[in-house]
């Protein structure tokens, strides 16, 4: 009788032990986050720096909804403890300007580690002024307020600029306005949302007689009118950033 209670009291111990370690292991679990990791870019493929990056859970868990990390010197960045299998939108802060460029990622399974098998690139980069900076082409625009110009009013608006203590603005060429055509944006105008509001007509500096050019890019096609005409058309100044 004395070994069959001194047994279960054995088993009674195991039993208590073998518990406790489950409970354990599964807290341990359910404690650990993923891992993203990623590369960040400009629009000529070089790394960005000490950049600020923030990850925000989309649908927010408490204690899981935000969290901060810094590209190296390589660009690269790395986000630890994100809630598994969850969408995350990726924002990067820089110091003196802004960006319209959100970038949305899923997070990895729980203890895995995800890498982005394509670094984010951030093109457009926009100054406290409004000033937009183009990666891309290194090339700085100034917006204009949303009202119809006509070319005259256009090129002296351009030449008259002095914002960001620059005097060197001018009227873009067919080919630089161009390069801001983006089939894939998501306004009607195809040019991305840092432009503001525009319609699809823009000034070029680029004229013959009466005539100047300008491109349409709700088509995304170059076009010619009568300088005196203004309904509907726009200005955008340019430099060159460099």
């Amino acid at each position: 009788m004395y070994l069959l209670v001194q047994k279960a009291k054995i088993m009674t111990a195991t039993n208590r032990l073998l518990l406790i370690v489950l409970l354990c292991s599964i807290v341990s679990s359910c404690g650990k986050g993923s891992t993203l990791e990623g590369m960040l870019v400009d629009a000529k493929g070089q790394p960005l720096p000490n950049v600020k990056l923030t990850a925000r859970q989309i649908q927010p868990v408490k204690n899981f909804e935000q969290f901060e990390t810094i590209t190296n010197p390589e660009g690269i960045f790395r986000f630890t403890g994100l809630y598994p299998a969850s969408e995350y939108a990726i924002t990067p802060h820089l110091r003196e300007w802004t960006t319209p460029s959100e970038f949305i990622v899923q997070s990895a399974s729980e203890g895995q580690k995800t890498v982005l098998p394509a670094p984010f690139t951030i093109r457009y980069m926009i100054s406290q002024e409004g000033l937009i900076v183009d990666s891309q082409t290194s090339l700085m625009w100034a917006p204009a307020p949303d009202s119809d110009v006509d070319w005259s009013q256009a090129d002296t608006h351009a030449r008259n600029l002095k914002t960001g203590g620059f005097n060197d603005w001018r009227l873009p060429s067919m080919a630089e306005l161009r390069t801001l055509y983006d089939p894939s944006a998501k306004s009607v105008h195809r040019i991305d949302p840092a432009f503001g509001p525009t319609t699809a007509r823009v000034w070029s500096g680029e004229t013959s007689g009466l005539f100047a050019r300008f491109f349409f890019f709700g088509l995304g096609i170059e076009n010619a009118n009568i300088r005196s005409f203004s309904k509907d058309f726009r200005v955008l100044a340019v430099r060159n950033a460099q």
